[in-house]
Order: C-alpha cells, then structure tokens, then sequence
C-alpha cells in the first residue's frame, strides 16, 4: 500500500495518509500475529457502527478503557479525553478478493488515533466469517 502526506500516530510512529480528495487515510496495520501488512481498498471508506465509541469518552454504555493508565502512562496525556473506536474497511484478502475487517484504536484529542488492531473473533480475521 503506498501512502503520501498526513498524520497521526501508531504506537509512536507516524501514520501516513493518502492524497487528494478522494482517497482515505488509512494506518499501517498487520493481520494478528503475522508480519503481513493490512492492505486496505483505496479510496473505501470507514463504516462506523452507531455503537463506534466503544469505551472512554462519549461512550453511550458509559464503559471505561481498561488500559486507561497505560494509555496515560504512554502518551503523556489526560485520562478523561481517551476513547476507544471501531470501524469496518474494506481490504483485499490473500487471494486480491474484497473482504471486511474490523479496526479497533485508541484516540485522543491531543494525540489523534493510536494502536490500530485487527479485531479477530474465534481466529476468524474477516466479518463475514463471524457467523
């Protein structure tokens, strides 16, 4: 995946993000427990769920991060402005077929977003195998 200007953050690295008005950010993230490189659909968006704020602040259940003071440890930040997110993308699997995932990361308004992970639900990687 080739990505130009932008940025933020990813455990402490820079995230690059895409140019021009059609094209998305998108984090560098790895599948769990490999070395192999999420490669995201260009210019797909994020689809977020009503319930996107999983935790922290403007949680709708009210939950608390659970690692909020690593978090503040970290990153040298406040602990009442950490949310913790979730988006479904749209990414081409080992074989170039489209497929969804599901992102989950930490944000702060001082910081931006960090800590990408690739949500796996019984060692399944893609939504539609879920069920």
């Amino acid at each position: 995946m080739t990505n130009g200007g932008g940025s933020g953050t990813i455990y402490g690295e820079p995230i690059q993000g895409g140019v021009g008005a059609k094209s998305a950010s998108y984090p560098i993230v790895y599948y769990p427990g490999t070395d192999v490189q999420v490669e995201f659909v260009v210019g797909s968006r994020p689809q977020y769920p009503p319930d996107h704020t999983m935790a922290g602040k403007n949680c709708k259940t009210h939950r608390e991060i659970d690692d909020i003071d690593r978090l503040v440890d970290e990153y040298n930040c406040d602990a009442e402005n950490w949310q913790k997110e979730k988006a479904r993308y749209e990414v081409y699997d080992e074989y170039g077929e489209i497929r969804t995932i599901e992102l989950h990361w930490y944000q702060h308004p001082d910081i931006g977003k960090v800590e990408y992970k690739v949500k796996t639900k019984g060692g399944y990687v893609y939504v539609d195998e879920w069920d």
